[in-house]
């Protein structure tokens, strides 16, 4: 078989839904000499077999590799592109799909006028087919009208030319790896144009980009790093710009990691403040020197870790455990509190606690004493952690709720000298505070946040000067898709007394698994509240309105008591009642 004119890399994880629909937009192409590459990230579905059926039926276009599992397509896409044979590179996501006349209308485009890279429209699709908006780059084929456009910059929207990747391989594992690399690839393109055909479908709302809680988000900065350090020197004002508007739509989309994106932004503010391509932008600027001028005090990342009455093995675990998470915590310090690092000496009440074993009495305390002093958060044993502290840090102090009434011991942090914590302290300090002196700090805590603070038991949050309670589904509830801290994993206690483990199945019945679910669900609420909006305005509504209002007045009482009277008495004598 004659070399392909184009090569087309499907990068797939777990995409057995739509990777039919992607390899029969490939394979029915009108362009024959096309080659199709498609690299299985290890998938857990049966996307690798369903694509080894597509090879065993077309063996002259498709060809099936199987790779380790990446977290994101960065991988994928670098292996893809050095087995291709073509001279050119078209991409395509697993659950998109090509027009069937695309890859012959961009081969004829190039025979007319090679360049280096082909640009063409694509529509934004809903995941029912329904578009939204046709979306395509600028038709000016400068790398500043490239890099500047509204549009998103990313693999599927060009043709590019196979030479242009190769020096740079491979792509960087990092979040937003299109964004983050293709600006180098781009700037070594002698020629780039534009054509208006519309050739790709993208469907919105699907894939990694939409889940707000990754790891991966945190590595953007890693891809911020990569273009500073590999862009030429005379592309650094422009691509700084490019950055810019990243910085500010990270901030909010992914803002959990938003410490760190504003973080990263004042350590490197010379090249944003006098920047030739911000400045005419008036909105971008003045969002970019808002971020740096940005003054706000933090809850410190001292991670304290209770070890008293632990083994080494018990304590190196959870150490070990937070220092692998992708969390803001891992530019944080952790510290252990236990026999070796804490003078329990020094007070008899600790000392005496100590001896007698009560352990949780001790580590508590300490934490408390730690955290009063320098600030920071206390981390206990029976928690998972998915994703950063972002949410709690700009609190003064914060707690959770676990359940409607109780608050959790397990999770909890404040700013150094925070009159909570100082609080919560003098309950252990305070001869005969309590009658029974190792009272559970979860009590403690919720006397003074009850007692002190005003805060309703009623597993809601709650924010007051000094202390932000946080509602339990934020901190609590397992593998909720959503914006939480951690999990309490209590399955080593379900034989305990009055202890219940409820399925996650019950404890999550509202979970869905797609945006259209969610949008659909949006739409019933609308039509329900515009429905109950109907009835609050109906006459027979109002004149209900009415009755109420009389039947509660001080003359409406003796009717409604005699009504009561006579319905009682008719139910009796119809029914025996």
């Amino acid at each position: 078989m004659s070399k392909p004119y184009i090569s087309v890399i499907v990068s797939v994880y777990n995409g057995e839904a739509t990777i039919s629909r992607c390899l029969e937009s490939l394979v029915y192409q009108s362009l024959d000499n096309i080659e199709i590459i498609v690299v299985d990230k290890a998938s857990k579905d049966t996307s690798l077999e369903i694509a080894k059926k597509y090879e065993k039926n077309f063996p002259h276009k498709v060809k099936v590799y199987e790779r380790p599992y990446s977290i994101n397509m960065a991988a994928g896409l670098t292996f893809g592109i050095s087995v291709a044979q073509a001279d050119y590179l078209a991409f395509c996501d697993v659950d998109d799909w090509y027009e069937l006349n695309a890859m012959e209308t961009l081969w004829n485009e190039l025979q007319q006028e090679p360049v280096d890279v082909l640009t063409y429209a694509w529509r934004f699709l809903r995941e029912n087919g329904s578009t939204i908006r046709v979306g395509k780059h600028s038709e000016e084929g400068t790398l500043e009208a490239q890099l500047l456009s509204s549009q998103m910059f990313t693999y599927w929207c060009r043709l590019w030319k196979r030479t242009l990747f190769l020096p740079h391989l491979p792509i960087p594992e990092v979040g937003g790896c299109d964004a983050y690399f293709l600006p180098v690839v781009l700037q070594d393109a002698d020629s780039i144009r534009c054509i208006n055909n519309v050739l790709y479908n993208y469907v919105a709302g699907v894939g990694t980009t939409n889940q707000r809680v990754s790891p991966e988000w945190l590595t953007i900065i890693d891809g911020w790093n990569y273009l500073l350090a590999n862009i030429r020197k005379e592309h650094i004002a422009l691509i700084c710009a490019f950055i810019a508007r990243r910085v500010i739509g990270g901030a909010k989309k992914f803002w959990l990691y938003r410490i760190e994106y504003v973080q990263w932004l004042k350590e490197h503010q010379q090249l944003f403040l006098e920047n030739p391509f911000i400045k005419p932008d008036q909105k971008l600027y003045k969002e970019i020197v808002q971020l740096i001028q940005e003054e706000k005090e933090y809850i410190p990342l001292n991670i304290y870790i209770h070890g008293f009455g632990k083994s080494e093995t018990e304590i190196q675990e959870k150490v070990d455990c937070l220092r692998q998470l992708p969390l803001s915590a891992g530019t944080g310090t952790i510290y252990i509190l236990n026999e070796s690092t804490v003078d329990v000496q020094r007070a008899p009440h600790l000392k005496a606690a100590l001896e007698d074993g009560r352990y949780d009495y001790v580590g508590h305390y300490c934490a408390l004493e730690r955290i009063w002093e320098t600030g920071g958060i206390f981390v206990g044993d029976h928690l998972i952690f998915r994703a950063t502290f972002e949410p709690v840090l700009e609190n003064k102090s914060f707690f959770s709720f676990i359940t409607i009434d109780t608050f959790s011991e397990q999770i909890w942090g404040a700013q150094a000298h925070n009159p909570v914590i100082h609080a919560l302290l003098e309950t252990y300090q305070t001869p005969n505070f309590y009658p029974d002196p190792y009272l559970p700090l979860a009590d403690r805590i919720r006397n003074i946040l009850v007692a002190l603070y005003e805060i309703p038991l009623n597993g809601r949050p709650a924010r007051r000067e000094d202390v932000f309670v946080y509602d339990a589904r934020v901190m609590v509830l397992n593998r909720m898709e959503g914006v939480f801290v951690c999990e309490h994993d209590m399955s080593d206690c379900w034989k305990e007394e009055n202890y219940t483990v409820i399925p996650d199945d019950v404890a999550l019945p509202t979970t869905v698994g797609s945006m259209a679910e969610v949008r659909k669900l949006k739409q019933e609420l609308v039509r329900y509240q515009r429905e109950l909006q109907e009835i609050y305005a109906s006459d027979s509504w109002k004149l209900i309105k009415r009755m109420k209002r009389f039947a509660n007045s001080s003359l409406g009482k003796p009717f409604k008591y005699v009504f009561k009277w006579m319905v009682r008495k008719y139910r009796r004598y119809k029914y025996g009642m």
